[in-house]
């Protein structure tokens, strides 16, 4: 069996796989497409955007569990993505009374 870094070679950025996770009990017939690896001009990965897209429906928080196809179909840790969309100012959490 292939490594990550053997199976990811030629990607731009290899994939993010959960420490945990076992490669021989995991599906890697199906690895994260390439295209979901590249970067926007923007800098973003698909799986921000996968994110974002989320966020605007309006019943995403802090507490929304994030589903397991952000690390196997786009490669990124949900909680991760939304910390770098909140440091980046593409994403804010809301609060019911803002302190001045």
């Amino acid at each position: 069996m292939k490594t990550i870094q053997e199976l990811y070679a030629d990607y731009p950025k290899i994939p993010c796989i959960s420490p945990g996770c076992d490669l021989a009990e995991t599906n890697f017939t199906k690895p994260v497409p390439k295209r979901n690896m590249v970067r926007t001009a923007e800098g973003l990965l698909p799986g921000h955007i996968i994110l974002l897209w989320r966020i605007n429906f309006g019943t995403f928080t802090t507490e929304t569990t994030f589903s397991k196809y952000f690390e196997y179909t786009y490669g990124v840790n949900g909680r991760a993505a939304l910390n770098d969309l909140i440091a980046g100012g593409r994403a804010v959490i809301e609060r019911a009374f803002e302190i001045p």
